[in-house]
């Protein structure tokens, strides 16, 4: 008689919640024998497909830990709920912020395979698979995140633990962060999460490092991305491991390496565009029950080219290149950079301790030092021949920064768990060459507490933060030193709540009121920002910027559907903004066009919308749009570079498992991105661009073979190669975006990493 096959199309599902009832968002269930995993959903379901009869090991884990696992006997589709009670699901009980279910911001996480499905891209391009997300670009390879209409010193980067102070002032002046650090990114949209700063009017980005298993041994994964568009090649490896004498002990390195070349629009290279990346981080843990440190260590290094056509030696030939359809600077391929560029470095170094205060609690401490250099080489040499044979930069910056925070969170106290916590920072900045910024000083320290309480479904938090700043100026002026200084205090405060609908919605409601003093360029720049090529001027007067912000957020999830929509509101006190300038400023290295720091009372408000159905289960559709308006209540007009309303929607497909060929995926996405109408009347160089409409093709698999598997992702963007204009592109001025991109990515996990 023949034996009967085996049947893997074996499904379990079910929810995970705690002992209270509530749902447990954002945990990895993993079946190690057959390299299965699922993400459990925002209302604790999950579901783990095309499983085998007989055992299966199944474990739950969050950020790396372990927190339940057992075998299951599977012979038909089963279904399991898990209840994890407050010591069982959460190892360190009183790391309060690994618990998501326990806040009234929603925290957005990109999975690890979305994270690898983007891998190459720049961390700005990264974030937009998120409604209400976009990019402020200067060109393809500086970007940096928008979220709510708010982008700079408006959304905190969180890189390690450690708000990331690179030379970020301006609109070209990108988070100086490799995104291959991380496979946990996490976006808080809004000013809801106030002990991450005073000044998140617009969200927080979360980037923590890659965790080390707590199984002995060494492991890692490899990521190689190859793009069409500009030739360019991506490699990153992450080697780890952990002794098993000494369990406590762990280690990890991770570096990557990034080249390209100009990149192509539709109709013509841009000459220039290329780019070259070199990265590494390096980690020590040592992990006890009741004490531990870390420390860690990223170098970040970039070389860019800024497109030539950018940089216009006169007036008249400014003017022409904004009204010309095709740039004047004609270019071939090339992988090589030359003037203008700029050569980028930043290295953080962070060291971490904690111990348990007794039974009430956890005391964190973390020192960080920032060190960020920049150098911008001008377009033109110097007419000295020997002063140019230096090919020395014609501006160079350097910031360090030092910051301490002491942070100790609590058990329940009266029904309340929270935090209370300290933070402290000095930088000193220095700068050679031509005028931009000048030498500063810049120094603070903040105190703030947050506190929690729960009645059943009903979640209330409430934080209140008070904040010292003062800023010291160095610079020449009328044949002498002055040194103006600047003081600033205030205090910032949120309250939110989350409800819980019979365990298939959940309602959040966030009020804030944040501030943030001028920054030193919205104040003292004056001169090129070279990256941007543009004339910026600031205004040593401006005052504080004060926001009240409020969002709602309502989610809704069944078997086959779940959305969420997101309203949101903020209203501004003394809104500092960059606003065109005329006539363009005519200049020694060339002509460009001119904008300053203004201040205004504004509002930005909007709606983010994002949702999933899925009939059957082998097709899902997603939809995502985000509406956004921006106002000038003094000048009655509309806020210069505030991101047009944009549509998005996506089909997917799951195929057939091959006997080596699986979890098979194919994607087409459908992009829209209306025409900016609600722009400032004639205060631009030049119109908004018009909508345009995009298709993007993605296909996925996993390879089996004898020793690990490995998935290659496989897209194509801009598959119709459309010619277009995007308003949040600084470069909309000269130049199309980039054409048709197609993209190779393979992800190989090394001593079968992602299943231990």
């Amino acid at each position: 008689m023949a034996e009967k096959p085996l049947d893997c199309g074996r499904t379990i599902k079910g929810k995970i919640i705690e002992s209270s009832g509530d749902p447990l968002p954002y945990l990895n269930v993993l079946i190690s024998n057959s390299y299965k995993h699922s993400i459990s959903d925002s209302l604790g379901n999950y579901q783990v497909s095309q499983l085998c009869d007989g055992p299966n090991y199944l474990s739950i884990r969050q950020n790396g830990e372990i927190l339940y696992q057992d075998t299951i006997y599977l012979s038909s589709d089963t279904t399991i709920n898990f209840e994890l009670n407050e010591n069982g699901w959460r190892l360190n009980p009183f790391e309060i912020k690994a618990d998501a279910n326990f806040e009234s911001s929603r925290r957005e996480k990109l999975t690890k395979e979305e994270l690898d499905k983007k891998y190459g891209l720049t961390l700005g391009q990264i974030l937009e698979s998120k409604a209400g997300v976009r990019s402020l670009n200067t060109g393809n390879s500086i970007s940096k995140p928008v979220i709510h209409g708010m982008h700079s010193n408006r959304v905190l980067v969180y890189n390690n633990g450690i708000r990331q102070e690179g030379q970020q002032w301006g609109t070209e002046h990108a988070p100086e962060i490799d995104p291959a650090v991380s496979n946990n990114i996490q976006i808080i949209k809004g000013a809801a999460a106030i002990k991450y700063g005073f000044d998140a009017t617009g969200g927080i980005v979360l980037i923590e490092p890659r965790t080390v298993n707590k199984k002995p041994g060494i492991y890692g994964d490899l990521n190689l991305a190859a793009f069409s568009n500009g030739r360019q090649f991506n490699s990153s490896a992450f080697v780890g491991g952990r002794s098993e004498k000494y369990s406590a002990f762990s280690w990890a390195l991770q570096g990557s390496f990034k080249r390209g070349g100009n990149l192509h629009t539709p109709d013509y290279y841009l000459k220039n565009t290329g780019i070259k990346e070199y990265n590494f981080s390096s980690q020590l843990n040592w992990d006890k029950k009741n004490y531990g440190f870390a420390f860690y260590y990223s170098q970040f290094n970039t070389d860019l080219g800024i497109f030539s056509g950018s940089h216009i030696g006169n007036l008249t030939d400014l003017q022409n290149a904004i009204d010309r359809q095709i740039p004047n600077d004609n270019a071939d391929f090339s992988y090589k950079i030359d003037r203008p560029m700029q050569h980028i470095e930043h290295e953080l170094s962070k060291l971490n301790f904690y111990f348990n205060t007794g039974s009430a609690g956890r005391l964190n401490i973390s020192y960080g030092r920032q060190y960020n250099l920049r150098s911008e080489f001008d377009k033109h040499r110097p007419y000295d021949d020997s002063i140019a044979a230096l090919n020395n930069p014609e501006l160079q910056l350097e910031l360090t920064t030092h910051s301490m925070d002491v942070v100790w969170n609590h058990n329940k106290v009266l029904g309340l768990v929270g935090e209370i916590g300290m933070n402290s920072i000095y930088q000193k900045n220095t700068f050679s060459g031509r005028k931009f910024i000048p030498n500063f000083e810049n120094q603070g320290v903040g105190a703030y507490i947050l506190e929690r309480k729960k009645w059943n479904k009903l979640m209330i938090e409430a934080g209140f933060r008070y904040d010292v700043r003062q800023l010291n100026v160095y610079f020449w002026e009328n044949g002498s030193i002055q040194a103006p200084q600047h003081n600033y205090d205030d205090i910032a405060f949120n309250a939110g709540l989350k409800y819980t609908f019979n365990k298939k919605s959940i309602i959040r409601l966030n009020l804030s009121k944040t501030w943030r003093p001028p920054s030193v360029n919205e104040l003292y720049s004056d001169g090129l920002h070279h990256g941007s090529a543009a004339i910026e001027t600031g205004d040593a007067e401006l005052n504080e910027e004060r926001a009240l912000n409020a969002n709602l957020d309502f989610e809704y999830s069944v078997s086959k559907l779940s959305f969420q929509i997101t309203p949101h509101f903020s209203y501004f006190e003394n809104f500092i903004y960059l606003q065109p300038q005329f006539p363009p400023e005519l200049t020694i290295r060339g002509a460009f066009p001119s904008f300053e720091f203004k201040q205004a009372e504004a509002y930005i408000a909007g709606l983010d919308f994002a949702g999933s159905y899925k009939p059957v289960s082998f097709f899902q559709n997603s939809v995502k749009f985000s509406l956004l308006k921006g106002y000038n209540l003094s000048d009655r007009d509309n806020l210069f570079q505030i991101p047009s309303n944009s549509f998005e929607n996506k089909f997917e497909f799951l195929l057939k498992d091959h006997k080596i060929f699986k979890d098979n995926e194919f994607g087409l996405t459908f992009e829209y991105v209306a025409e900016q109408k609600n722009v400032p009347v004639a205060r631009d160089y030049a119109p908004a661009p018009p909508s345009y409409y995009l298709f993007h093709l993605d296909f996925s698999t996993e390879i089996k073979t004898e020793k690990t598997n490995f998935k290659v992702f496989f897209g194509v963007n801009n598959l119709l190669n459309q010619a277009y204009r995007n308003y949040m592109n600084r470069f909309r001025y000269f130049s199309d975006e980039i054409g048709r991109n197609f993209s190779l990515r393979i992800h190989i996990p090394i001593n079968n990493y992602e299943n231990k």
